[in-house]
């Protein structure tokens, strides 16, 4: 059940899209099933990085079973994508990973 949320202190004109290529993208790097992918956009003005507040990302990833051994092939793909897809530059993209144990994810009435 991966989870991709992004807050930035640049909007996006059509979140729905975004949102819509970010689910395919998450779900074709990690080689799951989009059908429980979720994602979250959300647009932070008051959000700064690096005394900076020039268009940055903050970007949580999500998963059970994350292959931590591979988080730096995962991070350079969401970064190529997201750059592509905002504008913004890899250098002001910070992603955090977690890989989350079944037993900690919430899901139909029970856990995973």
């Amino acid at each position: 059940m991966p989870l991709l949320k992004i807050i930035s202190n640049t909007d996006i004109a059509d979140k729905n899209a975004f949102i819509g290529q970010s689910s395919k993208e998450i779900a074709r790097i990690l080689g799951k099933t989009e059908k429980y992918v979720m994602v979250i956009f959300t647009f932070n003005p008051n959000f700064i990085f690096s005394t900076s507040d020039e268009p940055a990302l903050y970007v949580e990833l999500k998963s059970i079973g994350l292959p931590t051994e591979k988080t730096g092939e995962i991070s350079r793909k969401i970064m190529d994508f997201l750059s592509s897809k905002t504008g913004v530059i890899q250098s002001r993209i910070f992603i955090e990973f977690t890989d989350v144990p079944p037993n900690l994810w919430g899901w139909n009435g029970g856990t995973m």
